[in-house]
């Protein structure tokens, strides 16, 4: 606890990974699962960038975005590409992914209502 590292968590983030290496389909699936989500928040990370400049445009800004707004539109444009086409080919493990991070959502829910302040 020196550190505050989730010690715990991490355990048990190592023994659901190698469990799901073991017992879960294969490791190209595992991937899917992963990246589409992976790549998702990338997406809505990228498309946040133009949202705060139309609803905050006056704020400081001490990271400039280079290419900004052609590179940030041109890799969302490729990140929604990559995500329809993993739809498309790739629907089962694309849809798997979603109802993980579903799972999480609720789980993330539940916990947070149990949190006092």
């Amino acid at each position: 606890p020196r550190f505050k590292t989730p010690a715990n968590a991490m355990l048990l983030q190592a023994i659901w990974a190698v469990l799901l290496l073991l017992f879960w389909g294969t490791f190209e699936e595992l991937i899917t699962y992963v990246t589409f989500i992976d790549v998702a928040f990338m997406a809505l990370a990228s498309f946040s960038l133009f949202v705060f400049r139309r609803r905050i445009p006056g704020s400081e800004r001490p990271y400039r975005v280079w290419g900004y707004p052609l590179v940030p539109a041109v890799y969302l444009l490729i990140t929604v590409l990559f995500l329809g086409n993993t739809l498309l080919e790739r629907q089962a493990e694309a849809l798997i992914g979603l109802g993980v991070l579903g799972g999480g959502v609720i789980v993330y829910g539940y916990f947070r209502s149990k949190v006092t302040t």
